[in-house]
Order: C-alpha cells, then structure tokens, then sequence
C-alpha cells in the first residue's frame, strides 16, 4: 500500500515524466528520491526544493538559492558542510527541474536504464548523491510503497 504522503506528489511526478518521456526518470523513482532526500517532503533543501539539487551561480546571483547545512559521505563518513541549494517556485518546477538534470548528457547511464533499479544504480554511478547505500534505500522505499506502479 502506498503511504499517504505521496498521494499529492503522485500527480506532479507522473506530469513531469510526462514532459520529459522517455528520457526522464521513471516515476517511481522520482517518489522516491522525493521520499528519501526530503524526508516525504518534511525537510526541503531550499524553497520547493525536495531533490537537494544544489544552485548553480546564476541561482545563487539572483537570489534563488538557500545556504543549508548538510551532510556528504565523503572518504568513508558523513561530513556535515555547508551548501547552495536551488529554490524553486513550486514543486512542479522542482520535479521538472530534476528531470531536465538527469536527461543531461552527465546521467546518460540513467537514461539508458532499462528498470527503476537499474535507474537507481545509474544515480549512484554518476554521482548524484555520496551515500553508499543510495540504491537500496531508493529500491526500499519504491518496493515497500508498490510505487513501480506509477511507472
């Protein structure tokens, strides 16, 4: 069964995918990116920013950006540090934002992934977040919420 919290985010992932098809990630992975870098949406990174996609210098010249501390697995340990986190007017422009950075040439591997395991392994390999244990916490959410269903 599908947790709750997702039920709003359901039709803003499937909207996106939709725009961004068939290069674009699958929905269940982009609910469970939502669900593990937010917290299920309680802990955003910057405003409707649930992705932790970090500002680029345009974002952080213009003012659309936060200074947040985070936490990085860098050398075998989280290290807490500072960061610039894009903001967004809305969590529709959040998940679309996200799926124009992963059909980038850098996530090719993600592109090319042929099941949301698959995809979530890609993430890992091109870098887009430092945790070891990324995929299998992507594949546990997806799995434990049945949320493959939406792809």
């Amino acid at each position: 069964m599908t947790d709750s919290r997702f039920l709003p985010i359901i039709p803003i992932a499937r909207a996106s995918h939709a725009k961004f098809s068939p290069r674009g990630p699958f929905v269940s992975i982009s609910l469970a990116q939502w669900a593990v870098e937010s917290g299920y949406g309680a802990h955003l990174s910057g405003v409707n920013n649930p992705f932790g996609i970090k500002a680029t210098q345009a974002q952080r010249a213009s003012g659309q950006a936060r200074l947040v501390l985070t936490h990085e697995y860098i050398g075998h340990r989280y290290v807490a540090e500072q960061q610039w986190f894009a903001n967004y007017p809305s969590l529709e422009a959040a998940f679309d934002a996200h799926a124009a950075l992963l059909t980038s040439p850098h996530y090719q591997r993600c592109i090319d992934a042929k099941s949301p395991d698959a995809y979530a392994q890609a993430l890992h390999a091109c870098g887009y977040a430092t945790a070891p244990n990324y995929p299998a916490a992507l594949m546990a959410v997806i799995n434990h919420n049945g949320l493959e269903q939406y792809d």
